[in-house]
């Protein structure tokens, strides 16, 4: 309890001295390092209404089960349903989060006086303090507390074993997959391989669910118009699952609580124990994990070649010398760094992926116009792009870290330093669109070669009217992000990517009106590719004035930015 008391009294501590920190800057700094710190605070007030929402539906649940108002396998069913996905949220919300924000100043802790497994147990119980479990623990808790109410004790009983037990499994898990993933991103290279395959193998994952479930609605669909009993189809289900799914926490959790609900106390009792067994092992392996990961040395090795001197760069078109050198560095910077390689390598492969699903399974209308106008998911991937570019858009300058000191000595006015930022991030966007573009003809090719241009025109019309905003919000809420993570640690400030996202959508509503109206429904291409062009080029007649206004602001924020990029 003391080292306990000690963690709370250290992390309140650290808390305070970062708002007081901030107190040596500008008022608008204040400001914005008070909004970030208040961000996780209010997501956790606007999830207010889930928490209730799962602690409601988990008490009538039990209540109704505990009286046999309704069918007990439909309920069981639907919590292996949820809790399986709340198992699968955990996972990823392990290797995204933690490992990419809390690891990189964790050997701090190490030179406290604790013993490594006092610090292994904190650490799991921390992560029950995870956002999503606020939602999984009232539903549980809720359920067990619903089943008493409605006269079955006994059942409740097991029940709240079984709900502890399945937290504990969570957390465990939880923390063996963030300090497996947090020893794996100890050595750079093998941390920027890691991170692209994750995050490319969760676009090809993610529509695995979809295909299954037209299959399953297809291979399941009643011969006859009577219904079949909810008994019957939990055991056709319970049976064409493969065995290795009983090592699933959710699945002994719904096997505990079915047993218990019709009497079988003895195998009740057997797969609490299995889950007992389960939390051992898991646990185990997490302070297993928990020893190499603190054990292991960092590396900070990585892709990149040291270079013997510096060179002129190429003059890019339409852009002076130093405007293009800052625009080559912000390029280089997305090649070489994990979050810029996301960028440019994401979209393409995972919309090309979407699209030949959907040319496969085209049987509704909506699907029929996605395979057949192959533009229209075009049009989808350059909006992501967009979206998916505000780690370097809405963060120009502290996302460069100790770069932007080197940029500010440098003979570089404040025009010239935001006109290169957004052409090095325009560069970005091509390459992330030219992927894309060769990825969706290679799918889906249907469509006239008007309304494929227009994409193209509507994207960089739309990356031209964001610029100026993205100019202004990164230099009044810098946050020094690091870009070699994909989680919280990578992102810009709240605000910005909040206003960023607001503005991506409302700026492409004239392209998607365009594509809509003269692509889709009049059939009109050549004159929607007009109007796109006009509208880029009105675009870029109101966005660089704006940005030269905007790049005023630099010149004020220059000592706040400089400090702000390297963690001061």
């Amino acid at each position: 309890m003391r080292t306990l008391r000690a963690f709370v009294w250290l992390r309140w501590r650290l808390m305070r001295n970062s708002l007081r920190s901030g107190q040596r800057r500008d008022a608008l700094e204040q400001f914005s390092r008070g909004l970030a710190f208040l961000m996780p605070a209010i997501i956790i007030v606007l999830s207010v209404g889930s928490i209730l929402g799962s602690g409601f539906a988990g008490f009538i649940a039990g209540l109704q089960g505990g009286r046999g108002q309704e069918s007990r396998d439909v309920t069981v069913l639907a919590m292996r349903i949820l809790l399986f996905g709340a198992f699968v949220f955990q996972v990823i919300f392990a290797v995204v989060s933690p490992t990419q924000s809390a690891f990189a100043k964790y050997t701090r802790l190490l030179l406290l006086p604790i013993r490594r497994r006092l610090l292994h147990l904190i650490e799991v119980v921390s992560t029950m303090a995870d956002p999503w479990m606020f939602i999984v623990v009232p539903g549980l808790m809720m359920f067990a507390l619903g089943l008493a109410i409605g006269g079955r004790l006994e059942v409740a009983a097991i029940a709240l074993v079984a709900a502890v037990l399945l937290l504990g499994v969570l957390a465990s898990f939880g923390s063996l997959v963030a300090f497996l993933i947090g020893w794996l991103l100890r050595n750079r290279r093998r941390a920027e391989m890691f991170t692209l395959i994750f995050v490319l193998s969760l676009s090809l994952v993610s529509i695995i669910p979809a295909a299954m479930s037209k299959r399953y609605g297809k291979r399941h669909q009643p011969r006859t118009s009577a219904p079949a009993s909810a008994p019957q189809s939990l055991e056709e289900l319970n049976a064409s699952l493969p065995a290795a799914t009983l090592l699933l926490p959710s699945e002994i959790y719904g096997r505990t609580i079915a047993n218990a609900f019709d009497g079988h106390y003895s195998r009740a009792g057997l797969f609490l124990f299995g889950l007992l067994l389960e939390l051992g092992v898991i646990y185990a392996a997490s302070s297993m994990a928990h020893q190499r990961m603190i054990g292991s040395v960092d590396s900070s090795k990585g892709w990149t070649r040291r270079t013997t001197g510096a060179r002129i760069g190429p003059k890019l078109p339409g852009l002076t010398l130093a405007a293009s050198a800052v625009a080559l560095a912000q390029l280089r910077t997305a090649i070489r760094t994990v979050r810029g390689r996301t960028v440019v390598l994401l979209p393409g492969p995972m919309f090309a992926i979407l699209t030949f699903f959907f040319r496969n399974n085209s049987e509704e209308r909506w699907t029929g116009y996605l395979a057949t106008n192959g533009y229209l998911l075009f049009a989808v991937s350059g909006l992501f792009a967009i979206y998916a570019l505000q780690a370097f858009s809405m963060n120009m300058f502290a996302a460069d870290r100790s770069g932007l000191t080197l940029q500010f000595l440098a003979p570089v006015s404040d025009r010239e330093l935001a006109v290169g930022k957004l052409a090095g991030c325009a560069a970005i966007l091509t390459a992330t669109l030219a992927l894309a573009l060769a990825a969706s003809l290679l799918v889906s090719p249907a469509g006239s070669i008007a309304l494929w241009l227009t994409v193209i025109a509507g994207t960089y019309a739309s990356y031209l009217l964001i610029s100026p905003a993205a100019v202004w919000l990164s230099a009044l809420f810098p946050l020094a992000s690091d870009l070699t993570k994909t989680g919280s640690g990578g992102n810009p400030h709240p605000l910005p990517m909040f206003a960023g996202l607001l503005l991506t959508v409302l700026v492409s509503l004239p392209t998607a009106a365009n594509l809509i109206g003269f692509g889709l429904w009049r059939h009109r291409p050549v004159l929607a590719l007009g109007l796109e062009v006009g509208w880029l080029l009105f675009a870029a007649a109101v966005s660089i004035p704006l940005v030269i206004v905007a790049s005023k602001t630099i010149g004020s924020r220059r000592e706040n930015l400089g400090l702000v990029a390297q963690g001061k």
